[in-house]
């Protein structure tokens, strides 16, 4: 089921001033950049930037990413276990996503290959 994690993510408002943030602060240089997503590969993990949609409103948390195989079979069983999933949808060609909050409601991204 779960491989490995693929990161953390973080809504951000802005994303140009939030690279520079962290290529000032932190001295990371994204792997990848968007508007919308953005990577920073820090030690095999990924600092993941997400830039919030307008009008919606966002945890002020990181989001831990794992990452898995099959993960439209994981969704389904997960749903049929009255596990809190929601939000299953393709993000780009081969690669989804879906969301799983915990019984505290923290919430995890589980990502991959359908």
């Amino acid at each position: 089921m779960i491989q490995s994690t693929y990161g953390t993510m973080y809504y951000v408002d802005d994303m140009k001033k939030s690279i520079s943030f962290y290529k000032s602060n932190l001295g990371i240089t994204p792997t990848y950049e968007s508007p919308e997503w953005t990577e920073f590969s820090v030690g095999g993990h990924n600092l993941c930037l997400h830039a919030k949609n307008p009008g919606e409103t966002y945890t002020a948390n990181g989001v831990l990413i794992f990452s898995v195989d099959g993960i439209k079979n994981l969704f389904e069983k997960m749903k049929q276990e009255d596990l809190n999933v929601y939000n299953l949808h393709e993000v780009h060609p081969e690669a989804w996503t879906f969301n799983l909050k915990d019984l505290s409601g923290n919430e995890v991204s589980l990502y991959g290959k359908p």
